[in-house]
This record gives structure tokens, C-alpha cells and sequence, in this order.
């Protein structure tokens, strides 16, 4: 079958990118002007650093060695001492770095079945001119056939297998393949941390159908129509979480939702320089708990508190939540 080829005018997009674009509009901050180049810029989370240990792993050809494992512990050694960043500083690090460990060898296993006899590259961009499409693969096996596998190091929820989402950005990458490399790849995979190696089978007219959706969903959005559309699985990754307002009125009925708005009651001093905070929630009161907030909490009280990535610390006994805790990873906005 032929691949979908379109003069688009309009801006640039990832598979990522378009993945969102199709799901939640509103996710979609802006478009590229044009493809960024890949850089080597200062990684910022612990998925960054784990990308670059795999990177030079697998470019070091070190995937193949009996001691693959050891290797790859020391390539995410060097990436660390490379940009002055400690995995273990940065939220989420420590278990990122426990569950490459636990991985490598898995993964190292997978290259060794998909890549004999083949070159196996890591990082490499792909473009798309007439669609305005671009992204870079995280593993690309070329031999006879094509494998593209991507490294996602942070989502737990996917166990059953990729999700939407994920699927999206997956055949966004085959047709990229097909774009640049002539042939659509025959094994389409995630490896995922949390869960290893998920295949993902797909066919060639339901990666071109993409391309239309994804196409036409552009236009749209240039034109201005950036609906929010709030799914509990979708919403929790998505950047722009603490200034959608409609996020906060589905969200606010989700359960286990690790999120929490509401207005300040009352604001309490700890001892060890955190603050506690009572909130009034459209579903009761709420203590948000272990709060980093400046010196003196008075300017609080009646203030419009957001708050993400937090934890359940305690329950009623029909499950609603009573006092909620901030983590590393909490992202706080008062209003």
C-alpha cells in the first residue's frame, strides 16, 4: 500500500506531539516552526539520563557483552558525571536507575534477538517534509526488515500492554520509517521499565488512516479549535494540568486521582519548615500536607490552591480521601 503523502502547510510536529494533538487538543501549547535538531542539551529528569545510558550502550556496542549489565550501569555513571546531575537528586531517580538495573537484562536480551546480522542505532531522527512530521526513534534495527522500539521509563500504567496514547505515537513512527527508509518497519515495539518488552501489531492502512487524522486534527488547531477533552489516563502526564479548568471539574470526581484543588481554611506550620493546608474540595475537606510554601502561610488563607502529584495518606471508610501528602514531584499553583 502506498504511503500518505500531503503538501501541508502549517507547523512542524513529533510523534508525541500528535499523539496529544489527537487525544486533548488543549494539550497542545504551540507548534514547531521547524523540526528542532537533536541536541545535547542538559538533561532535567531522571527518563533524560536513562535515554543517554542507553544511547551510548547501544552506540558503544556494549549490549552485546556478557557483562551488558555492568556496562550499562556505567554508561548511566557516565552520563551522570558527564552533566553534573545525580539520578538519585532528581524526582523519581532512584527508582528510574533500580528498574534499568532490573531491566538491562531483558533489554539486552531483546536487541540480541531483533538485531543479528543488523545495524542497531539509538536516537536517530527521522523527517517527514511533505507532511511535516518528525521524531526521533529511540532504537532503530535495520537488516532485512525494519524494528523500531521505543524506551518509555516512566509509565506504570500500561502493564495490560501500550495505550492509546502510546499506540498513537507508535504508528506515527512507522509511517516515518516508511517515509525515510523506503519500507514500513515489521516489528513495532515499546520496552518499557516498568513492564519490558510490549510488541504492538498494526497495518500499513491503519498508519496512513493516522496521518489523515493527524493532518486534519493540525488544521483544526491552527484554526483555533483546541477543545479540552479530560481522560483520567490521558490527563495525568499532560503539562498543562494546573491551569486547565476543565481538567479540575472532571477530575474532581475521578477516583484515586493524584490531584487536589480547593480553597484554603486553615494553613499550619510544622516544625521542620512545611505547611499543612485544609482545603475546602467540591467532594469535603482535604488536608494537603508536607506543603514547601515561603515563610508564613497567613497570605494563604482563602486563597485557590491547585496541587498535583500527590499521594493518598488517609481514607475514610468509604474510601473518599482525608489528608493528602506532597511529594518531590508535587507541582503547586495558589491563586
Amino acid at each position: 500500500m502506498s504511503t500518505v503523502q500531503h503538501e501541508e502547510p502549517g507547523h512542524w510536529l513529533s510523534p508525541s506531539s500528535a499523539a496529544r494533538l489527537l487525544i486533548c487538543p488543549a494539550s497542545v501549547t504551540t507548534l514547531q516552526p521547524q523540526p528542532s535538531a537533536p541536541a545535547s542539551a542538559q538533561p532535567e529528569n531522571a527518563g533524560s539520563l536513562v535515554h543517554l545510558a542507553v544511547q551510548s550502550w547501544i552506540n558503544a556496542g556494549d549490549w552485546q557483552a556478557d557483562d551488558s549489565t555492568a556496562r550499562l550501569r556505567t554508561h548511566l555513571a557516565n552520563a551522570q558525571s558527564a552533566h553534573g546531575l545525580n539520578i538519585g537528586a532528581v524526582p523519581g531517580g532512584r527508582m528510574a536507575a533500580a528498574r534499568l538495573q532490573l531491566r538491562a537484562p531483558a533489554l539486552a536480551d531483546t536487541l540480541r534477538r531483533l538485531a543479528q546480522h543488523a545495524r542497531i542505532r539509538a536516537e536517530v531522527p527521522l523527517y517527514n517534509a511533505a507532511i511535516k512530521l518528525w521524531g526521533i526513534v529511540d532504537i532503530l534495527i535495520e537488516s532485512d526488515s525494519l524494528a523500531i522500539i521505543d524506551l518509555k521509563t516512566g509509565d506504570a500504567t500500561e502493564k495490560a500492554g501500550p495505550g492509546q496514547r502510546t499506540r498513537h505515537q507508535l504508528l506515527a513512527y512507522a509511517a516515518l520509517a516508511r517515509a525515510s527508509q523506503s519500507r514500513w518497519p515489521a516489528t513495532l515495539a515499546v520496552f518499557n521499565l516498568h513492564h519490558g518488552y510490549q510488541p504492538i501489531s498494526y497495518s500499513t492502512s491503519e498508519a496512513e488512516t493516522l496521518v489523515r487524522r493527524i493532518i486534519a486534527a493540525r488544521a483544526a488547531w491552527v484554526n483555533g479549535h483546541r477543545a479540552a477533552i479530560p481522560q483520567q489516563a490521558h490527563c495525568r502526564s499532560c503539562p498543562r494540568r494546573l491551569s486547565c479548568g476543565p481538567y479540575w471539574q472532571a477530575s474532581a470526581h475521578w477516583t484515586d486521582e493524584p490531584s487536589v484543588e480547593g480553597t484554603v481554611r486553615r494553613a499550619v506550620a510544622a516544625e521542620n519548615g512545611k505547611v499543612a493546608l485544609e482545603l475546602d474540595t467540591v467532594t469535603g475537606p482535604i488536608w494537603l500536607t508536607n506543603v514547601t510554601i515561603k515563610p508564613g502561610s497567613e497570605y494563604l488563607m482563602g486563597s485557590r490552591v491547585r496541587a498535583i502529584h500527590v499521594s493518598v495518606s488517609q481514607r475514610r471508610e468509604d474510601g473518599s480521601r482525608i489528608s493528602l501528602r506532597a511529594t518531590e514531584r508535587t507541582d503547586l499553583k495558589i491563586a
